[in-house]
């Protein structure tokens, strides 16, 4: 039996594409339904947990039902530091932090 669009609880999904100047946020309402998408620059927040929260705020004020799964693309090559900690090498001034990523090496 498949849930119906009202009682599926996997949508909203948050899609967010990172590249070096701009973040991109959208919602995926069902399968292949993708809503407005939103950029933000990354100069402008200190972290992809900032930029996405901004994003969710606006959403929340405006009323729309939050997302409770993502996908996140990263449009640079990581690599790992001598620590272990994974490290952008593209422009983005974003570190990740710890496991907060799901590195399997952090």
């Amino acid at each position: 039996m498949t849930a119906s669009a009202s009682t599926d609880t996997s949508y909203p999904r948050l899609l967010a594409d990172v590249g070096g100047t701009n973040v991109r946020f959208a919602l995926e309402t069902a399968p292949m339904q993708i809503g407005t998408v939103t950029a933000l620059k990354v100069a402008d927040h200190s972290s992809l947990e900032a930029a996405m929260r901004h994003y969710l705020d606006g959403l929340r004020a405006a009323g729309t039902v939050l997302p409770h799964h993502a996908a996140i693309g990263l449009a640079n090559p990581v690599t790992a530091t001598m620590f272990g900690s994974p490290t952008m090498t593209g422009p983005s001034r974003w570190k990740p932090r710890g496991r907060r990523w799901g590195c399997r090496r952090c």
